[in-house]
């Protein structure tokens, strides 16, 4: 199994910290010091001028996707109109999309949007270079969208790397993704890893919900076989 990433080196971390140091640089740059010559502060850019820059960095960023795919023959104009079915039944499609998804480099929105198209059975073949990508991302998409796709493809053969990824503490709540699969492949060796999660700070809220719902449908399987 592999080990988490040593704290002084964890790639995710440093992408919050380059956050957190945008977030501070763009709040300067939309509350500019006042104006020497006119102790008037500098105009502060229209809401029509954001959206307009919004969109033209999505374009950007999802240009290199949609080029490829068109490629492959899914042609759309923007990632929001891509169909899941059609893409997710096309490995040309798939391919593309864990080329991009490797590759790395996207906004939270779109890393996190690639992991959620390759949530599907049909990604098993990239078992290993998505687990990878989840050891060691380069963003917060990327472990987010991992932690989907590797969730979604997993195999009975795949769960004791199930069991060790909830031990990765510095991946944080991207593990919930794992416990139903955990739940779903374990039997009741997994339901017994959900118990033993059922007080941790960040699984618990979600073990113990799976715990409840469980039970709830033991005693309602009982009540129903009773005389």
């Amino acid at each position: 199994m592999s080990k988490p990433l040593r704290d002084d080196k964890d790639p995710v971390t440093q992408a919050q910290d380059d956050y957190d140091t945008a977030i501070e640089t763009v709040a300067g740059a939309v509350d500019p010091p006042v104006n020497s010559d006119s102790q008037r502060p500098a105009k502060r850019p229209s809401f029509a001028d954001s959206v307009e820059e919004t969109g033209a960095i999505r374009a950007k960023a999802e240009e290199p996707i949609l080029q490829m795919l068109a490629e492959v023959g899914i042609c759309v104009d923007s990632t929001d109109e891509l169909d899941e079915r059609e893409v997710r039944r096309s490995p040309a499609a798939l391919a593309v999309l864990m080329d991009q998804f490797e590759r790395g480099g996207q906004p939270y929105w779109l890393a996190s949007l690639l992991g959620h198209l390759l949530s599907t059975k049909a990604s098993r073949s990239y078992w290993e270079r998505l687990k990878a990508i989840y050891l060691k991302p380069g963003s917060m998409g990327q472990r987010d969208g991992a932690a989907q796709a590797l969730a979604a493809c997993a195999t009975r053969e795949h769960y004791d790397e199930l069991v060790g990824f909830l031990t990765l503490e510095r991946r944080g709540d991207s593990r919930i993704h794992f416990l139903r699969k955990v739940a779903t492949l374990g039997k009741d060796e997994g339901w017994d890893v959900i118990e033993s999660y059922r007080l941790h700070p960040v699984l618990g809220k979600e073990a113990t919900a799976m715990l409840r719902r469980r039970e709830s449908r033991r005693s309602r399987t009982a009540a129903a076989t009773s005389p």
